[in-house]
C-alpha cells in the first residue's frame, strides 16, 4: 500500500543521504520513517529504528531525544506484555551511558529509578535520582525521590553496618544543602533530610546534622513554615546531642517556650513526624525532647481549641510510649480510651503498646483491646486483618497457643489470610505455635 511505499521510500533517501555524507538529511529521513512506523501502530519496528538510528548517529543533536522516545516505547511494549522489563531498563541504561549530560537523559533517570524502586533496590533507586543535577526541570521530583529512597535504606537493619551506603547519599544530600545552584526551598529539603540521617548514624552525628541545618537555614530559626518548625526540631536534638552544645539546645529550647501554644505544638508535631521514620534510639530521644515541650506549656494548653487540647494528648501519650515511660502512657490512652472509645487509631495505640509487655496482666488487656479492634473493624480492611494477626499474636504470648493457631487455620478456611505480606505474618506465627 501507499505507506509501505512510503515506509520503503525513506528507508532508500536516508541510505543515499547517508552515502553523500549529508548526516543531517540522513537522520531526519529515518526519524521520518520511525513515526511513520508509530503512527502505523508498529511501536515495536518504531522503537528498533529510532533505537538504530541514534546509537548509530549518536553525535546528533536529536539522538537523545530519538532514544528517549524509543525508551518510552519500550515501556508500552512492557505494559502490553510485548517486550521484558530488562530490555526496558537496557534502552533506560543505554541512554545515561552514551548522553548522560544531555537534559533528555534526566527523564530516563526518573523512569530507571522508578522502576529499581518498585524493586525495593533503594540503594540503586536513590544513586540514580541523584544523578540529576539542581538545573534539570526535573531536579524537584528527582531530589524528594531520592529523600524517599535513603530514608527507606535507613530503615533496613544493614543501615547500621559500616558497609552501607548510607555514608554516601549522606554527602549528596549535604551538598545540595550547601548548594547555590538550588532553590532555596530544595536546599531546605535536602537539609532537612541529611539532618534526619546523620542524627540516625551509629556513631550519633549530631555535629553533621547541626551544620546541615545550618547551611541551609542560616543561624536563626525563628520562621513559623513548616521547614523551619521541622528544622529547629532537628537542631534543637543535634544541639543536645553535642556536650559542647548543650547551652545552645538549652537556649533554644527556653526560646521555643516564648512561643506561643499553637506554635509549641507544631514543633510536638514536627518532632512526632520525624519520630516516626526514626530508628529506636533517635526516636526515643526525639520524644524525650517532645515532653519537655509539652511540659513547658504548662496550663496555657488550655488556650488552645478543644481538638489540638485532644491531638496534644494523643501526641503526650505516644512520646510517652517511645521514651520508654510506659506507665504514664498506659495512664493517658486508657483517659483517651474512655473519652473517645470509637477511635480505632488510638485504641490500636494502646492495644499495641499493651501487647508489648512482657506483664500476664497487660497481655491478657492487649488480648482484650485487640478483640475490640477487630469487632468494630469492617471485614477485610487492612485494619481489621491486623486486629485479627494482633490477637493470635496475644493468645500465643499469653500461652493459648492452640487458640492462635485455631484462629490462623480458621480464618485460612474461611477467608484466607490476606495480602501476600499478611499470610506470611500468619503463616510464621502459625509455625511458632505448633
Amino acid at each position: 500500500g501507499q505507506m509501505d511505499e512510503a515506509l520503503a521510500a525513506y528507508d532508500q533517501a536516508s541510505g543515499l543521504a547517508r552515502q553523500k555524507g549529508d548526516e543531517a538529511a540522513a537522520f531526519d529521513l529515518a526519524y521520518k520513517a520511525a513515526m511513520l512506523q508509530q503512527q502505523r501502530q508498529n511501536l515495536a519496528d518504531s522503537r528498533e529504528r529510532l533505537q538504530r538510528l541514534s546509537t548509530d548517529m549518536a553525535q546528533h543533536s536529536a539522538a537523545a531525544k530519538a532514544h528517549l522516545l524509543a525508551a518510552w516505547m519500550a515501556a508500552q511494549l512492557v505494559r502490553a506484555r510485548q517486550l521484558e522489563l530488562n530490555e526496558y531498563l537496557a534502552d533506560l541504561e543505554t541512554q545515561r551511558r552514551l548522553w548522560p549530560a544531555d537534559a533528555t537523559t534526566d527523564q530516563a533517570r526518573l523512569w530507571q529509578a522508578a522502576v529499581l524502586e518498585q524493586q525495593q533496590a533503594w540503594h540503586a533507586a536513590a544513586s540514580i535520582y541523584e544523578e540529576v543535577p539542581p538545573q534539570s526541570a526535573q531536579f524537584a521530583d528527582a531530589l524528594t525521590a531520592a529523600a524517599r529512597n535513603v530514608r527507606r535504606l535507613l530503615a533496613e537493619p544493614a543501615a547500621s553496618d559500616s558497609q552501607s551506603p548510607i555514608a554516601g547519599h549522606l554527602s549528596y544530600l549535604e551538598t545540595i544543602a550547601g548548594s547555590d545552584a538550588a532553590s532555596v526551598e530544595l536546599r531546605r529539603q535536602a537539609a532537612l533530610t541529611a539532618a534526619e540521617v546523620a542524627l540516625q548514624l551509629p556513631t550519633g552525628g549530631y555535629a553533621r546534622a547541626e551544620r546541615a541545618l545550618t547551611m541551609a537555614f542560616g543561624d536563626k530559626l525563628d520562621g513559623v513554615d513548616e521547614q523551619t518548625v521541622a528544622a529547629r526540631s532537628l537542631m534543637l536534638l543535634a544541639f543536645a546531642g553535642q556536650p559542647a552544645r548543650r547551652s545552645a539546645a538549652q537556649a533554644l529550647l527556653d526560646e521555643l517556650r516564648g512561643n506561643s501554644p499553637a506554635q509549641l505544638l507544631a514543633v510536638v508535631q514536627g518532632l512526632a513526624q520525624t519520630a516516626d521514620g526514626a530508628n529506636d534510639r533517635l526516636a526515643g530521644e526525639l520524644a524525650e525532647m517532645q515532653l519537655q515541650v509539652i511540659d513547658s506549656l504548662g496550663e496555657s494548653r488550655r488556650s488552645l481549641s478543644a481538638a489540638d487540647q485532644d491531638r496534644l494528648l494523643h501526641l503526650q501519650a505516644a512520646a510517652f510510649a517511645r521514651a520508654g515511660r510506659t506507665v504514664d502512657a498506659i495512664k493517658l490512652y486508657e483517659q483517651l480510651v474512655e473519652a473517645h472509645p470509637d477511635d480505632g487509631e488510638v485504641r490500636e495505640r494502646f492495644a499495641a503498646l499493651l501487647l508489648d509487655s512482657t506483664d500476664a496482666k497487660l497481655l491478657e488487656r492487649a488480648l482484650e483491646q485487640w478483640r475490640i479492634v477487630a469487632a468494630r473493624s469492617r471485614p477485610d480492611t487492612d485494619r481489621w486483618w491486623s486486629a485479627k494477626y494482633h490477637v493470635a499474636l496475644a493468645q500465643f504470648k499469653t500461652g493459648d497457643k492452640s487458640g492462635a493457631a485455631k484462629l490462623i487455620r480458621y480464618l485460612q478456611a474461611t477467608k484466607g489470610l490476606g495480602d501476600a505480606a499478611s499470610a506470611a505474618r500468619f503463616a510464621n506465627l502459625l509455625k511458632r505455635c505448633e
